[in-house]
């Protein structure tokens, strides 16, 4: 259904402005961004922005971690066709997919920060460039004449929560009435990009200063946004580019017991604060707002488009009207990706929604709520409505069932006769790498064949952080690109340290010896 309103809309559209010309498409999603905070008070700049564009009120995300919603807001993709539940997977290459098929067209695919060369976004159709300002390509592609597609991810939403100082008047407020123990709980909110649940013992007078630190970084995304706003008009990008404006996911703050989303808390679920996000988009020649107030999610974003361009429909799979999500309970820090700790599935059928979740020792558990009567899920009613639960889990349970375990995704091992064990060049040795070592681009490089396919393994953090996984690369050089200051100081910094060996694919027993690398501002 929504994705029908959606198309009658497009149809609409183009009945009424037809383009001569091939469109740009920018996907510009933001980090852990909520729905409610999407009003005039919080985001003045984009709200006005709005007035000229389309608003989906009642639009959700499809998990609750950032790729799998990455996946469906550029492929259409659920997260039941996907099979990306943690770090080190990806779709089938086989898939046909959207950017994939434009690229075949002629438009220019890419993506420009270096997060987006890791597995989890392989196989989407995009060209990485790793940069760190999107304003100078686009000024390049808004003069080349040649159709382009952008995805930008605007990440300084996530945890820490930790805004520019104009923004943190609210904070600075609650802050003087804080005692020290609850100032040492919030410095955490503030420096570290994850919580794991019961690793902080929370209060409920925290609350309020948590709450002013995330919404002082919504407020920062909105002056940026201000600023790429005038700069998409005054650029011509506005005449010529669909702008795609949403959210990976929601943010939870508190409602259950917890700051963050699965990849930060570690105890995923899918409820309504994780899942309700903003969604906004802009066409050449509409400059009348428009309020969409049909259900809509992240699998319907494609199928827009792709009518919006004049392109072939394809066959989404059947909902029956319903709504789907699904996540592991740990997103990307599963702390085994071949076998997460636990799935969730959720739908919603008229105003009722359903959650399955299931652990490592199979059984299924039931929760059910009255989304029109209780909007913030504060009521389970699954024992009071055991025949709806019933009926519910006919349509849910065999998707959740059919969620994959599987491991990481691999490729063809060398076929290079002689394989020699690597040995690392850069870096050289165990070392302390800070920011300003790294500033004009960051890569590891190793001896070998440069035609060859090689594994990567590495154990970043301790304790509660520890991190651990693979990067499968072609040939001796991993490049990373640009990495901005902000990315640096928050997702690499507070793992302290990372040690790295590296190994022909399939061949462990010619692995290099271990480097370890501590991490410095």
């Amino acid at each position: 259904m929504a994705a029908l309103v959606l198309l009658l809309a497009v149809g609409l559209w183009l009945r009424r402005d037809p383009q001569p010309q091939p469109l740009n498409i920018m996907f510009l999603t933001v980090e852990s961004w909520r729905a409610e905070t999407a009003e005039p008070g919080r985001m003045p700049n984009l709200l006005r922005a709005a007035a000229e564009g389309s608003r989906y009120l009642n639009h959700r995300a499809i998990s609750a971690w950032t790729a799998p919603n990455i996946i469906a807001v550029l492929t259409g993709l659920s997260p039941f066709e996907q099979g990306v539940h943690a770090r080190g997977q990806s779709i089938d290459a086989e898939r046909d997919v959207f950017l994939e098929d434009l690229a075949a067209k002629g438009w220019e695919v890419a993506g420009l920060q270096s997060f987006m060369t890791i597995d989890v976004f392989r196989n989407l159709g995009l060209a990485v460039e790793p940069k760190t300002d999107p304003f100078a390509w686009l000024t390049d592609r808004s003069r080349a004449g040649k159709p382009f597609v952008l995805w930008h991810h605007y990440l300084n939403t996530h945890l820490p929560y930790a805004p520019s100082e104009e923004f943190r008047g609210p904070y600075r407020e609650l802050a003087g009435e804080l005692d020290s123990s609850a100032r040492a709980r919030l410095d955490v909110v503030q420096t570290a990009s994850t919580i794991p649940t019961g690793t902080v013992a929370f209060e409920d007078g925290d609350i309020p200063a948590v709450r002013a630190l995330y919404l002082g970084g919504v407020a920062e995304f909105d002056t940026w946004f201000g600023t790429f706003w005038e700069f998409f008009n005054r650029s011509g990008l506005r005449d010529t580019t669909i702008l795609v404006v949403t959210a990976d996911h929601g943010e939870e703050l508190f409602e259950r017991g917890n700051v963050g989303h699965a990849s930060t808390t570690r105890a995923g679920h899918l409820h309504e604060e994780i899942l309700r996000v903003p969604l906004f988009i802009w066409r050449p020649g509409q400059r009348d707002g428009a309020a969409v107030e049909e259900a809509t999610d992240h699998t319907d974003i494609v199928p827009l488009l792709r009518s919006q361009l004049g392109l072939p429909s394809r066959q989404k799979a059947p909902d029956d009207g319903s709504y789907f999500a699904a996540t592991s309970l740990s997103g990307y820090t599963e702390a085994n990706p071949s076998d997460p700790s636990g799935f969730e599935a959720a739908i919603i059928q008229g105003g009722w929604k359903l959650r399955l979740r299931q652990l490592r020792d199979g059984q299924v558990v039931p929760h059910l709520y009255d989304l029109d009567g209780d909007p913030d899920e504060r009521s389970d009613l699954a024992e009071a409505e055991p025949d709806r639960v019933a009926a519910m889990s006919q349509t849910l349970l065999p998707k959740l069932l059919s969620l994959r375990r599987r491991p990481r995704t691999d490729h063809p091992p060398s076929t290079s006769v002689d394989v020699a064990r690597p040995e690392w060049m850069t870096p050289s040795a165990s070392r302390t790498v800070r920011y300003a070592d790294i500033a004009d681009g960051a890569r590891l490089q190793w001896t070998g064949d440069p035609s060859g396919q090689y594994v990567v393994e590495y154990r970043a953090g301790d304790g509660p952080f520890a991190l651990d996984g693979v990067l499968d690369v072609s040939g001796t050089t991993k490049d990373f690109g640009t990495v901005g200051e902000f990315y640096w100081r928050t997702w690499v910094v507070p793992y302290r340290q990372i040690k790295l060996r590296v190994m022909p694919e399939g061949r462990e027993h010619l692995a290099s010896e271990w480097i370890e690398l501590t991490f410095a501002p």
